[in-house]
């Protein structure tokens, strides 16, 4: 062989090297690329974390169902999906998808909570012991929720915040009492019943937007009466 060829082969050697050399570049930069993309998924859920004490169970289900939903993955939580057999092509993609759900789950809830996802088979299974630690009973939780919005007051919180926070408790009963889907009937009740609860917690210096309320006839709705405490506590802020 002469030298001149030699010469060509070991180029094109070098070449080669080169060649895969950059090739596997690449693929190192896009695996990085996808596991930054993974940890910043993961850390925007980690914003809102279930945890016991807080009880923020029905805020926190809510918004991890809305990050599922937009991830195509309710079904792995809510049991409509079928676990494939072993033997099935699916299987493996099956097994993929519930470990990320059970990982983006783990990442959202407290330390003291996370054995309850990490030592259970599936998410579906992780998703109802949460449910069940905190609703073991439906029928307790609808008095503790009732209680709770007899009692709630103002204190010192803005009308929004303490609207909020009423807002918030009604929407989570609405979802266990299923008597509020009966008639338009029920539904009038509860809105009125709703309306006289955020009017009895309201702070006194507000105490004249629940007299000319209540005398109303007929009553506005609770959006409006909202409106009408926001002006009112608007227009005394001003003149403070």
């Amino acid at each position: 062989m002469t030298s001149s060829k030699l010469h060509q082969r070991k180029l094109l050697a070098g070449f080669k090297v080169h060649h895969l050399l950059r090739g596997q570049e690449a693929k190192d930069h896009a695996r990085t690329s996808a596991i930054k993309k993974l940890k910043l998924k993961y850390s925007r859920i980690k914003r809102l974390k279930l945890i016991q004490p807080d009880d923020n169970y029905f805020i926190w289900k809510r918004h991890f169902l809305q990050f599922l939903l937009s991830k195509s993955k309710t079904d792995f939580v809510n049991g409509t999906f079928v676990i494939p057999e072993p033997s099935s092509p699916l299987y493996e993609p099956w097994k993929v998808c519930n470990a990320r759900v059970k990982c983006w789950m783990m990442s959202c809830v407290s330390e003291n909570l996370k054995d309850y996802v990490r030592f259970t088979d599936t998410a579906h299974k992780a998703w109802e012991d949460l449910r069940m630690m905190f609703v073991p009973s439906v029928a307790l939780r609808i008095r503790q929720l009732r209680q709770r919005i007899d009692l709630m007051r103002q204190d010192g919180d803005s009308v929004a915040r303490y609207f909020g926070k009423l807002k918030s408790v009604w929407m989570e009963l609405s979802e266990y009492d299923t008597t509020l889907q009966l008639s338009e009937r029920d539904i009038e009740v509860r809105e009125k019943e709703t309306l006289y609860a955020f009017l009895m917690g309201m702070n006194k210096d507000l105490s004249f937007v629940r007299t000319q309320i209540t005398a109303m006839c007929p009553p506005p709705s609770l959006d409006q009466t909202y409106a009408l405490a926001i002006q009112a506590e608007s227009l005394m802020n001003s003149t403070r």
